[in-house]
Formats: structure tokens, C-alpha cells, sequence
């Protein structure tokens, strides 16, 4: 189990040292990361420095697999620890979003669009599931481009289905290539009164720096202040899949009863970017049973989220709220 371990450590700590971003600088003085598709191989370096630049990038990439894997071995003598530690050389330099692989463009170009969960079973908080990404379609918005991520989680062992998410991002400046339009979803537009419910969420000063990690979101806009300022915005903007968690919260405490089996839907438009430190409201309208889209015994709410200057940062969100808990 210590080789294993020394063997994991040796391949990830070698695997994660940045030679894309060491050869684009000091060749260039820019970051690749900031450039072109963003990734930091040799493809993308060769787009910033030409070709010695990626030569170099790939020599020194194949180099430090290799020393991974032979430290291992003169260290531990143990086969499987070798092989672990070429596994975590190249874990630790991949980024794997199917999201960000879909195209060439600047990494600031692409925002979070929409989000779409639906809920099949209960999601405990700890087990074994199998996760799969596939891009759905991608549609031409005339302004740009409309990437759609389908994401399918099953359990491991019963290949039960726990649920499935649709993942919008929108990549400014890539319309008009003729493809076809995007789908058309149902559209919760709140009612012409006022809501049911109003809850109120401050946010932290460091907030996307937190959700960085808890939310495995490591897009630079969230936390690099100079590429936040290419994409328009005066400061690193939050995670859209925060805001909606807090807008999931709020919705789950106050018709929910605080009872995470009684959500089985959820979804959002992000219109507006929020920032560290915004005090988040979410509007919540409950549509009387009966008269909402959800099968029996389900509950349709609408709400949005504004932040304190009465900004619509989060627009058209829907939750079906039921009655029963999964069994």
C-alpha cells in the first residue's frame, strides 16, 4: 500500500508540472492557458510559439511520464506502483470537460448558459455510480455558438438510473455557422404576483475560490481577475452551478420542508453574472397542484434570483417539487 501511494504521488506531482505554461512564456510572454483552446499541450503551444515551442513541450511532457514511471521503480520495485504512477502523470495534466474539447476558441469566450438536473432515485452521499458525458448538439445562436452537455448517472451495480443533467455553455463569437437552431424547453416565467416566498443568501468575498474546489469548476473567469476583465467583467465572476445551489437551497427549505426527497427537478438560465460577495434573493412562486407541468402528487415552482442592486442574475428557474420520498 506505501508503494502504491509513493507511486501515485511520484506520477501526479511530476504529471502536474505545467511545461505548456513554462515553454509559452518563456517563449512568448503570454500564458497558453489564456490562449487559443486554453489547453496546455503542445497543439496549443505550437498556436503561441510555433513549432520548437511544441517540440520542446512534447519532449519534456514525454520525459517527465518517463521519469514518473523509473523513480517509481528504483524506489518501490513494484509493478503496480510503476503503472499507477504513470496513470497519475497523465491524470494530473488532463483536464477532461468534454465541454472544453468541442472547438477552438479563447477560454473567456465561454460562459454557462442554462442548467438542467433531473433527479431518477435518491443521491446519498456516498456510493458507486457510473458517469457518462456525451455532447448532445451544438447550435448555432447567430451571436454564438450553443455547446449542450448530456450527462447520465448510473449505479454501478444495478445500472439503476440516479439522473440525468443537460449542461448549456455558450461560446460568444462562434454564430453563424449555419447550424441548426437549439431545442426549445418549457418556459417558467413567474406569475403576475407576488412570490410566495423571498430568501435571502449572503454570498463570502472569496466564494468562487471555495466553490473552485467543492465544485470542481477550475475555469480561470471564476478566480483570474485579468481574464475575467477579457470577457467583460469587472471582476472574477461566481460559478452559475452556485448560484443555482443556492437557489436549489432556498426552494428546498421553504415549500420542500427542508426534505432533499422532495426534489426531483431543478433548472435555470443564467442572464446575469453574480460576483464574491453579492447578497443572492430568490423569488419563489408555488404553482397551485393541478395547474403545473409535474405528474400527480408533484409540484411545479417557478423562481429567480437577483442580487442586491435588483439584478435578474438567474432567470426562468423551475423546480418540481413532490410529495413522496423515493423508496
Amino acid at each position: 500500500m506505501t508503494d502504491l501511494f509513493l507511486g501515485g504521488v511520484i506520477g501526479y506531482l511530476l504529471g502536474a508540472i505545467p511545461t505548456g505554461v513554462l515553454v509559452g512564456r518563456a517563449m512568448s510572454g503570454r500564458d497558453v492557458r489564456y490562449q487559443g483552446s486554453g489547453h496546455t499541450g503542445g497543439m496549443n503551444v505550437y498556436r503561441l510559439t510555433g513549432v520548437w515551442g511544441a517540440v520542446i513541450t512534447a519532449v519534456v511532457d514525454i520525459f517527465l511520464g518517463i521519469a514518473s514511471t523509473t523513480l517509481t521503480a528504483l524506489l518501490t520495485g513494484d509493478p503496480w506502483a510503476v503503472m499507477l504512477a504513470g496513470v497519475m502523470a497523465d491524470e494530473a495534466a488532463s483536464w477532461t470537460d468534454p465541454g472544453f474539447h468541442t472547438g477552438d476558441y479563447e477560454v473567456h469566450e465561454i460562459v454557462h448558459g442554462e442548467q438542467r438536473l433531473e433527479l431518477f432515485d435518491r443521491v446519498e452521499a456516498s456510493g458507486d455510480v457510473m458517469v457518462r458525458t456525451r455532447v448532445a448538439g451544438i447550435y448555432d445562436k447567430g451571436s454564438g455558438a450553443l455547446v449542450e452537455l448530456d450527462v447520465r448517472a448510473d449505479h454501478r451495480d444495478s445500472g439503476k438510473p440516479l439522473f440525468s443533467a443537460i449542461t448549456s455553455l455558450f461560446i460568444r463569437g462562434e454564430g453563424g455557422f449555419g447550424g441548426p437552431p437549439s431545442p426549445e424547453y418549457h418556459d417558467a416565467i413567474p406569475p403576475d404576483r407576488p412570490p410566495d416566498h423571498e430568501i435571502v443568501y449572503p454570498t463570502l468575498a472569496i466564494q468562487s475560490l471555495l466553490y473552485r474546489h467543492g465544485g470542481h469548476d477550475p475555469h480561470p473567469i471564476h478566480f483570474d481577475p485579468e481574464v475575467a476583465r477579457r470577457g467583460g467583467m469587472k471582476a472574477p465572476i461566481l460559478m452559475g452551478l452556485n448560484t443555482l445551489g443556492m437557489a436549489g437551497r432556498a426552494v428546498l427549505h421553504s415549500v420542500g420542508g427542508s426534505e432533499p426527497d422532495s426534489m426531483r427537478a431543478i433548472s435555470g438560465r443564467f442572464a446575469k453574472p453574480a460576483f464574491n460577495g453579492d447578497v443572492l434573493t430568490t423569488r419563489i412562486w408555488v404553482v397551485e397542484n393541478g395547474a403545473g407541468t409535474g405528474p400527480a402528487k408533484t409540484q411545479d415552482v417557478i423562481y429567480r434570483v437577483l442580487n442586491q442592486d435588483g439584478v435578474v442574475v438567474l432567470d426562468r428557474g423551475h423546480a418540481l417539487m413532490s410529495s413522496e420520498r423515493w423508496r
